[in-house]
């Protein structure tokens, strides 16, 4: 039989021989004359095929499939309980195995194939498509023959049928028998109004198939176009969740090294060996203050009396810029504290309640100690990736950080102040400068910060 699929005709059920040599083609032809036949040469080899006659151009059903499944048994339903079964060997139907039967012979059909044709596969094909904006098929073990051919200009039904390929499997046409008897004005016109009605029937079909494809063609657009901002909307959430990951990252770092500092008296020893090991007088100079930070200690020297020479600035430890006029010169001295891990982590409550004990009972017994209220340390800004980003956080605080200062004027200054360094590591202060006058004052300051937990 002969269906038609998308203006392209395909004849079903052929019967097919094959012969080893091209020579026997032609008294095979005329063994069945009155048949359509074609002819597919493949190394040498001929495959002949079969059907009652065509007056169009029919294309054999069996080689166009074999383009698609090379080896196998296809089952194509075809509507109305009729299927179309068919056997192809690397591409080329097998004699005997190509037949129109029932569906309720489908499965005898295939057991009795099974028989000689053991271990092939079997695809299972509708001949239309079901849902009209299906695309091609997903796998090769089903779909439809529609989906094959769709969409493809005639003669050009795939990218495996062009050319001379998709000639070779046109069966040939026989003539028409023509009716001697002249056709009277009554069947004129029968046949005039049947041409109209048929005409006006397909413009009526092809309205509404065009109206069907549009609106097909309207909804996969709107589909993809929602698939696409689903997708861009999704990236966006992930540059999101990274930036943000990213930045609370920043900000514990920023914590770990709030926590990184010298011991709170760290700085205390760094100027008492500076102090023991350099006299107060020496080469006709004397110490005129000692000035000390975390980063160094510079100690200022002062020329004691009138035989004080120029070149006894040479002889002083560790100075710079020499042979000033003025007899003054200084000594600098970096310092290389070692920095260890506090476990200063406090809330504003606790916070508030260590202020009011270092302002009360540690104030009353160090007599000139003053404390300055904390100031907030803010996190890093947090990201904004603009409409899609979710609402940034308030500025968050991650720490608190203030000052104290602590001078000392009597003459017992040293013991007093060595006393208060030993005491600062128990009320989380650091000590981060330290100015000295021999035999007159002695002033430190530093700070305090505390990690919000």
């Amino acid at each position: 039989m002969v269906l038609t699929l998308q203006g392209m005709d395909l004849a079903l059920g052929m019967e097919w021989q094959w012969m080893a040599q091209s020579q026997e083609l032609k008294p095979a032809l005329k063994r069945q004359s009155s048949l359509s036949a074609v002819a597919f040469i493949h190394q040498g080899e001929v495959w002949l095929g079969f059907h009652p006659p065509v007056q169009t151009k029919v294309y054999a059903g069996a080689l166009v499939l074999g383009q698609f499944y090379p080896t196998a048994i296809v089952i194509v339903d075809i509507g109305e309980g009729a299927c179309w079964l068919c056997a192809l060997k690397l591409g080329l139907p097998v004699a005997g195995f190509d037949l129109m039967v029932s569906t309720l012979d489908i499965e005898r059909t295939i057991n009795t194939w099974l028989e000689s044709l053991s271990g092939w596969p079997i695809v299972r094909l509708s001949w239309l498509t079901v849902n009209s904006t299906e695309e091609k098929l997903l796998t090769p073990n089903e779909g439809s023959v529609q989906a094959l051919l769709w969409p493809s200009p005639l003669e050009q039904k795939s990218l495996a049928l062009t050319g001379k390929l998709l000639q070779s499997f046109v069966l040939s046409k026989k003539p028409k028998l023509r009716n001697q008897r002249s056709l009277t004005w009554v069947q004129l016109i029968l046949r005039s109004v049947a041409v109209l009605l048929l005409v006006g029937a397909l413009m009526i079909w092809g309205q509404e198939r065009w109206q069907l494809i549009t609106q097909a063609q309207v909804l996969k657009a709107n589909t993809q176009k929602k698939l696409q901002g689903l997708a861009q909307e999704q990236e966006v959430q992930q540059q999101n969740l990274a930036a943000e990951r990213n930045w609370r990252a920043r900000v514990l770092a920023q914590k770990e090294a709030l926590l990184l500092a010298p011991e709170p008296w760290g700085l205390w020893g760094a100027f008492e060996q500076i102090r023991h090991a350099w006299p107060v007088s020496i080469h006709g100079y004397r110490i005129d203050h000692i000035d000390c930070t975390l980063l160094e200690c510079s100690v200022s020297w002062v020329g004691e009396g009138l035989g004080t020479q120029t070149q006894d600035q040479l002889k002083l430890p560790f100075i710079q810029k020499p042979l000033r006029a003025d007899l003054l010169a200084t000594s600098r001295l970096a310092l290389n504290l070692p920095l260890v891990r506090h476990s200063r982590l406090m809330s504003e409550e606790q916070l508030d309640e260590w202020l009011l004990d270092s302002r009360g009972d540690f104030a009353r017994r160090h007599l000139g100690f003053t404390i300055q209220a904390p100031q907030a340390i803010m996190a890093s800004t947090q990201p904004s990736l603009g409409l899609h980003s979710p609402d940034p956080e308030a500025p968050k605080v991650i720490a608190h950080q203030g000052t104290w200062r602590m001078p000392f004027l009597a003459k017992t200054h040293l013991l007093e102040a060595a006393q208060f360094a030993q005491q600062l590591q128990s009320h989380h202060l650091l000590l981060t400068s330290i100015q000295y006058v021999p035999h007159q004052s002695l002033e430190m300051r530093g700070e305090y910060v505390f990690v919000q937990p």
